[in-house]
């Protein structure tokens, strides 16, 4: 599912999270995903540097477990990512607290 405006690096999902003690299993509300492929892109910082966005975010790396001896390098440029992020958003670090 792709969300109008994104990139086509930058893919877009929600999920439904229902409140299971209601007998009708009524979603709750949804969650909303964001899945970055490579960071690399420029485009990305543009759709996702958005101060109230990433407020409200939870960010989950996932690595490649076929390949253990990249786990260093990967997780160096995704912090880099997040980091740039945090950069152009222009959060202080009392915000981020």
């Amino acid at each position: 599912m792709k969300l109008k405006g994104l990139t086509t690096a930058i893919d877009y999902a929600y999920l439904n999270v229902l409140d299971l003690t209601d007998v009708d299993y009524r979603t709750h509300t949804k969650l909303e995903v964001y899945m970055i492929e490579e960071p690399d892109n420029p485009q990305i910082y543009n759709q996702l540097a958005n101060k109230e966005l990433l407020k409200k975010a939870v960010i989950v790396m996932m690595l490649d477990f076929t390949n253990p001896w990249n786990f260093m390098a990967e997780l160096n440029r995704w912090i880099k990512f997040i980091y740039e992020l945090q950069k152009r958003a222009e959060f202080t670090i009392s915000e981020l607290e």
